[in-house]
């Protein structure tokens, strides 16, 4: 087997196996599979099946992924079923046979708040198809078996699906609710930046990153793609304080970096404001002033 270039370890067969999807090559991974199964001192799993459904899907060959899913299926009664469950939910839902993930869900589904994952996982797969209104009903589901906070896991996929249909305010609606009489979650709210910042309404994602922000433990820090945009519109806006906002939030969860410190310099030269309280700010937090800092100060002394 070695000679073929298929090592005799399981493990390294897995992962060259993946290098293979990674790549799109079907005739490798059938060829490493076919070796797989034909050696009897090898024990094909569930995961071996789940990398060759992955490469499959990958390249839109549905036909030749479902007897990979049938097979993984027939494990379920093994370890890690619930590992299991979750990789074949996506692996349904990636062949848009929305009829079959439910089949997959109501036969296997598992009870009990231990399992949010599951649940998520099933939201999540009803997002990728569309299914709103499917992935609420999960969501209830799930509610029902909650006496107590369950974690936001669940809810947070919900709320991606709804983002991603742009249903935001039934996103904003499940939030108040499942926040009320409870401890502001800044994961919840970072969610729903996320979303606007995708639809591209900027103002939203600017109230609902500081909201993320201003609640956010010592340590978090928001989705900094979304956090990105959301300072670029404050300085195309031109919005010193808007920034400055940002910025004094930003340091109560961590230390700041020098980028943000130059975006607020940028916003406040654009503006014609005064520098000095944020140069003095940055001296405060041990950064120096270097080239880069010079050239932002230099283009406020040529306008």
């Amino acid at each position: 087997m070695e000679e073929k270039g298929i090592p005799n370890d399981k493990k390294m067969r897995e992962v060259l196996m993946s290098a293979y999807v990674a790549t799109s090559d079907i005739s490798m991974i059938e060829m490493i599979l076919k070796w797989m199964e034909k050696d009897p001192l090898y024990v094909v799993d569930w995961k071996v099946y789940s990398i060759a459904a992955n490469g499959y899907l990958k390249v839109g060959l549905i036909e030749k992924a479902l007897p990979m899913l049938k097979k993984m299926e027939g494990m379920m009664h093994r370890k890690k079923r619930k590992l299991t469950f979750e990789y074949l939910l996506t692996h349904w839902a990636g062949t848009g046979l929305k009829d079959e993930l439910y089949r997959v869900w109501n036969m296997y589904k598992p009870q009990g708040r231990q399992f949010g994952s599951s649940y998520a996982c099933m939201i999540a797969c009803l997002a990728e198809l569309d299914d709103v209104e499917g992935a609420e009903k999960i969501f209830k589901e799930w509610e029902s078996q909650c006496t107590a906070m369950c974690g936001n896991r669940v809810l947070i996929s919900l709320l991606i699906a709804y983002c991603k249909e742009d249903l935001f305010e039934k996103a904003e609606s499940a939030v108040n609710k499942a926040l009320e009489g409870k401890k502001p979650q800044a994961s919840l709210w970072n969610v729903l930046a996320v979303g606007y910042e995708k639809d591209n309404q900027m103002p939203k994602a600017v109230e609902m990153l500081k909201r993320a922000i201003s609640v956010g433990k010592k340590g978090w820090s928001p989705n900094s793609v979304t956090l990105d945009a959301c300072l670029d519109y404050l300085e195309g806006q031109e919005d010193v304080d808007g920034v400055k906002d940002m910025i004094i939030l930003l340091k109560k969860s961590g230390p700041l970096t020098k980028d943000i410190y130059h975006r607020w310099l940028k916003t406040c030269v654009a503006a014609g404001d005064s520098v000095s309280e944020v140069v003095d700010q940055m001296k405060m937090d041990g950064f120096s002033v270097d080239e880069e800092t010079d050239k932002i100060l230099k283009t406020r002394q040529s306008l």
